[in-house]
């Protein structure tokens, strides 16, 4: 498992780290994806069992089936860092059934576009959660790599305490 470090910015606008972004970094990716999570007990441990349906736009069309498996956070401030298990399905439909039939309907269920992008040696994302949150997510190997970039970019916004993840949950159960 890879160990990931990163800080979630909650933004009103994605559009001024984007046009930075596009002058300064290198953008890799822009994608659509629909997030599953089927087993609810997990997330209330601060555990993710994920499976994410992707469609890449550019720099070409690609469908892919993703599942991921991330550790409960830990936590400095507004940065977080979790083990991450992450591994490519042959077909969607065979995946959510596999997960449907361990777990039932999923426990939630969101779409969200965005940019990958990276800069600095760090990867970052602009995420817009439709009718959610917009925000930006910065994964680097460092605190100090993540906050560098963060102050070049100049990315102004709220940190989310509690995860984009934990923030959708909320917000699409009606208490948050």
């Amino acid at each position: 498992m890879a160990k990931e470090a990163e800080i979630e910015i909650q933004v009103q606008s994605l559009v001024p780290t984007r046009k930075k972004l596009q002058k300064l970094g290198k953008l890799l990716k822009k994608l659509k994806s629909t997030d599953y999570i089927f087993n609810d007990d997990f997330l209330d441990q601060d555990i993710v069992l994920r499976l994410r349906d992707i469609e890449t736009q550019f720099p070409k069309l690609v469908k892919e089936v993703v599942i991921t498996f991330k550790t409960p956070r830990e936590t400095t401030g507004v940065f977080q860092s979790r083990q991450e298990l992450e591994f490519k399905a042959d077909s969607f439909k065979s995946a959510f059934n596999f997960f449907q039939a361990l777990y039932g309907i999923p426990a939630l269920q969101f779409t969200w576009i965005g940019e990958k992008y990276e800069y600095q040696g760090c990867t970052i994302f602009l995420k817009d959660t439709v009718g959610i949150i917009k925000f930006v997510e910065i994964e680097g190997k460092s605190r100090k790599q993540i906050e560098k970039v963060q102050k070049e970019l100049n990315i102004k916004g709220q940190p989310l305490k509690i995860g984009a993840l934990e923030f959708a949950k909320r917000k699409l159960r009606g208490n948050g």
